[in-house]
């Protein structure tokens, strides 16, 4: 018998639900009348159910990737072991002390292959522990100035204005990082613009998994 996917069986069950015969159904779409019986009964999908055996549900592990692209955004981007850690610390909070599995982040990868798309930038072999230059205070800082950093304007070259220096950038890069607060209390706006979690290998002072809290799913 012909492969089917899982959009063929979708299919499959709402003809059945429009009408058409079980029978009929699992022939058109090529899928075995017992799996398609199964479904109708109520069973899972495969998919649903590898994510049964996951450590991270499907949206916890869209949160955990919208925190690696804000790092990425912000110009420090966790290497693997940190962000291993990072995944690590968080299950340890909800009880699962397990260590994660081998080839964890391999299969995250393959499961929110947006983020694969920064695999070369995000889990390179450059370190960014505390007191590296990656990731040093003036360093992190300076990178954020490069992202915020004006064009100067005609009018201001014109009219003799003084222009920014970088120390100027600097200082506003500082206060703008400051601003961040380390915990965002809605799960679904987890790490947005304006609170975002700086963790602890970034800002060593500031723990960032007490007050922690996302969506989950039991």
């Amino acid at each position: 018998m012909p492969k089917y996917t899982e959009k063929d069986l979708q299919e499959a069950v709402r003809e059945v639900h429009q009408g058409t015969s079980q029978r009929s159904a699992a022939k058109r779409w090529h899928i075995p009348r017992a799996t398609l019986q199964d479904r109708l009964n109520g069973g899972i999908s495969h998919a649903e159910a590898h994510e049964c055996r996951q450590r991270f549900s499907r949206q916890q592990e869209k949160l955990l990737s919208r925190w690696i692209f804000h790092l990425v955004a912000l110009g420090v981007p966790p290497t693997q072991g940190q962000f291993e850690e990072f995944a690590s610390r968080i299950l340890v909070v909800h009880g699962d002390s397990q260590p994660l599995g081998k080839h964890w982040v391999q299969g995250f990868l393959r499961r929110n292959p947006e983020v694969k798309l920064v695999k070369g930038y995000l889990f390179s072999s450059q370190s960014s522990e505390p007191g590296d230059t990656l990731c040093s205070s003036s360093s992190h800082q300076s990178r954020r100035v490069q992202l915020q950093e004006p064009a100067c304007t005609a009018t201001q070259l014109l009219e003799g204005q003084q222009l920014p220096t970088e120390n100027d950038f600097r200082e506003e890069a500082t206060a703008t990082w400051d601003s961040y607060s380390y915990m965002d209390h809605d799960p679904e706006m987890l790490f947005d613009g304006e609170t975002l979690d700086i963790p602890g290998w970034i800002e060593p002072s500031g723990p960032y998994l007490e007050e922690y809290a996302f969506a989950i799913q039991d």
